[in-house]
């Protein structure tokens, strides 16, 4: 089963030396996606902002490998500032994640490093 880097202009370049995603088999794993623009800038500092880009990122990287955000599995959110999610971030979550057998819960879908 051959390895196969998926890329796209749609989405931030990775800063190290990886691919935004890669295809084995019919799986496909999508790199860690940062709250940037397609041109590497931030897009906000709010954590609504910042979540609904890094989705549009991952949609982005799903597109050009061929599926849709209906294809996603699993996604883990993560907050390196500590800031905590509430109710303010779901609508980001909602407008990519509404498709059938998701749920919706901040203690299991986002986690918070500590800074």
């Amino acid at each position: 089963m051959g390895v196969t880097a998926i890329q796209t202009k749609s989405a931030p370049l990775p800063k190290g030396n990886y691919s935004q995603a890669v295809r084995i088999g019919d799986l496909l794993f999508i790199s860690g996606q940062l709250p940037l623009d397609s041109g590497g800038r931030l897009v906000s500092r709010t954590v609504a902002a910042q979540a609904q880009q890094a989705l549009s990122n991952i949609r982005a990287i799903l597109e050009a490998a061929g599926g849709t955000i209906a294809h996603l599995v699993q996604c883990t959110m993560t907050s390196l500032t500590g800031r905590k999610w509430t109710r303010s971030t779901e609508p980001s979550w909602l407008a990519y994640l509404c498709f059938r057998h998701v749920l919706w819960s901040p203690s299991k879908k986002c986690t918070t490093e500590p800074t």
